[in-house]
């Protein structure tokens, strides 16, 4: 399982008007600022969890969704700091902390740039219509 937070203005963006459909698996906050401090707490949250505290081992993966902006610096650290508890960013922008990944529209990775990029230029990676990931998000 996963869950995947993001903006309103892009789930908006990404989802359109499918936004206002509730799943348990998406959270979507007012801001890129209301992001990052959703994943604070979902540290602390999962921190407890992994030690026992909350008896829960198994932790699904949360994906932090964001056209980073001026909150870059902030979602980098939050980020950084959830490494061990699962969370992960999939920035849509220039991501000036770790690895920018272009992808055209059929998928194929177009440019890599940051410090340890793999050499996948030329490489596809599995893309989905706003249809396919509307049904696998909203069965």
């Amino acid at each position: 399982p996963a869950e995947v937070v993001m903006p309103h203005g892009l789930a908006r963006r990404l989802l359109g008007d499918a936004v206002t459909a509730k799943h348990p698996a998406l959270v979507v906050l007012d801001s890129v600022r209301d992001v990052v401090t959703h994943v604070e707490v979902e540290i602390v949250r999962r921190t407890g969890e992994r030690e026992g505290l909350g008896g829960h081992k198994d932790l699904p993966w949360l994906f932090v969704m964001a056209a980073p902006g001026e909150a870059a610096e902030a979602l980098d650290r939050a980020i950084t700091a959830g490494a061990e508890s699962l969370v992960l960013g999939v920035m849509v922008d220039r991501w000036p902390y770790g690895i920018t990944c272009a992808v055209d529209t059929d998928g194929t990775i177009t440019h890599l740039e940051g410090k340890d990029a793999p050499p996948w230029v030329g490489h596809r990676i599995p893309t989905l219509t706003l249809n396919q990931a509307m049904s696998t998000l909203f069965p």
